[in-house]
């Protein structure tokens, strides 16, 4: 959705950015886990040298390959930059709260964020950029459509995350209901 994106928010003329937002849009899962590993496990854990020993060597890193890459490729490098040194920041914070964490891959949550993922991409692709060719009506359906796929997929294949927040929304929405028939 980065040409619909930079397109409807910010105009025609910032067509270049298109590149930066697909790879800094990669980042999005690695700055939620940094968040997570760094502030929730390291700062709580009495371990702020380590997360600002973390943060430290992920800057440094960073204005490093700006510095030797933004003057040769451009700006798009800086967005890969970011992307790598953010990678650096989660592996460091995992790395440091391993002792505090156990983290345990599972194949069937994997499968269960993938699978949506693939589905979304070849509809968007194939299906939804050939109907829509106005750019507002486009990145709404891409929206709507990945919400309900995203939601509708990670239910089927019990994804925790999903099943645990749709199980609270109808809890919610139970409650209501309830509260409304007994006034």
């Amino acid at each position: 959705c980065s040409k619909s994106i930079i397109i409807v928010l910010f105009g025609s003329s910032f067509v270049d950015a298109i590149p930066m937002l697909e790879i800094l849009a990669l980042m999005t899962p690695i700055i939620v886990c940094n968040t997570l590993m760094g502030g929730q496990v390291l700062v709580t854990t009495n371990q702020e040298n380590k997360y600002v020993l973390t943060v430290v060597i992920a800057s440094i890193v960073n204005v490093i390959l700006n510095a030797l890459f933004i003057p040769k490729y451009g700006a798009t490098s800086a967005a890969v930059a970011s992307l790598i040194s953010e990678s650096i920041d989660l592996f460091l914070y995992v790395l440091f709260s391993k002792k505090y964490v156990k983290i345990k891959f599972s194949w069937s949550f994997i499968l269960s964020m993938i699978i949506p993922l693939i589905l979304y991409i070849l509809i968007s692709k194939y299906i939804i950029s050939k109907i829509f060719v106005n750019l507002i009506f486009s990145l709404l359906s891409n929206i709507i459509v990945c919400i309900l796929i995203y939601f509708g997929l990670g239910y089927i294949l019990k994804n925790e995350a999903i099943v645990f927040s749709i199980n609270k929304i109808n809890e919610l929405f139970s409650r209501r209901a309830t509260k409304k028939i007994n006034q």
